[in-house]
């Protein structure tokens, strides 16, 4: 929906523009440090509520917003780079989307921020994402494309999202997530792919059904990598249940 559709809606509904409010052309910094201008100014009456379009000066982003939340420098730049330093949401939905947005936020996360568990075996190793998958919108636009998409075996958690299937022969550093080089694999498929951890404490992993076994350097990774609930998996593997038919064969320092 356009800015312009917005408006109109809200004139529709009670809300009336104010041209002569001292607001307009007033401008804020928000708490990523962008700025923005007021441009317009909407009240409506019954509830004494307050609207504002904004537009941010830097990136041109235009959205409506609360008087308090623009006064207090809560609106976020959707077209800013707010995740990792590189990731922008663009004008699609998280919250309507949010099983896509947790693919495209982790693969934002492990290849561009360097405090992330999982950096050294994505982003540390070279592994980047496309420019163009560095907006979540165009993302999610291409996500129904990429090969093995199957929507209920999404909706059940059972796709992940994989680089490295049709990647395989290049060296790490010019592996890349994008349209083209990714496909939707099962979360067995994609864990014989998952790089050796060289330091630290690992945990190796038994599947009991196909006798694949796996290093991690940690219950909390082996979690992640397989979208399995953390403390479900520690509970099982602490009391020695298999969980998901994976046992801990033992620990290597």
């Amino acid at each position: 929906e356009s800015m312009q559709d917005r408006i109109i809606d809200m004139l529709s509904n009670g809300w009336i523009e104010k041209k002569n409010s001292s607001y307009i052309g007033n401008t804020f910094v928000n708490q990523q440090g962008r700025e923005y201008v007021v441009t317009s100014y909407f009240h409506r009456k019954e509830d004494n509520k307050k609207m504002l379009s904004i537009l941010f000066l830097e990136s041109g982003y235009e959205t409506l917003s609360t008087h308090t939340h623009v006064k207090n420098g809560l609106v976020v730049d959707r077209l800013s780079p707010n995740i990792a330093g590189v990731g922008c949401i663009g004008y699609a939905s998280t919250k309507d989307n949010h099983k896509e947005y947790g693919v495209w936020y982790n693969m934002i996360e492990r290849c561009y921020n360097k405090n992330n568990s999982s950096y050294g075996r994505y982003g540390g190793k070279g592994v980047t994402v496309c420019s163009r998958w560095l907006r979540f919108d165009y993302f999610l636009e291409d996500f129904t494309r990429i090969d093995g998409y199957d929507e209920e075996a999404f909706k059940c958690s059972e796709l992940q999202l994989d680089k490295d299937l049709k990647q395989y022969d290049l060296p790490y550093e010019q592996r890349v997530y994008s349209l083209e080089t990714c496909t939707l694999v099962s979360p067995l498929v994609n864990a014989q792919f998952v790089a050796p951890v060289k330091k630290g404490k690992k945990i190796v992993v038994t599947n009991i059904e196909t006798g694949q076994e796996l290093e991690f350097k940690s219950i909390s990774q082996f979690a992640r990598e397989f979208n399995y609930p953390r403390r479900k998996v520690s509970t099982y593997f602490s009391s020695g249940k298999a969980f998901e038919n994976w046992v801990v064969k033992g620990e290597n320092k």
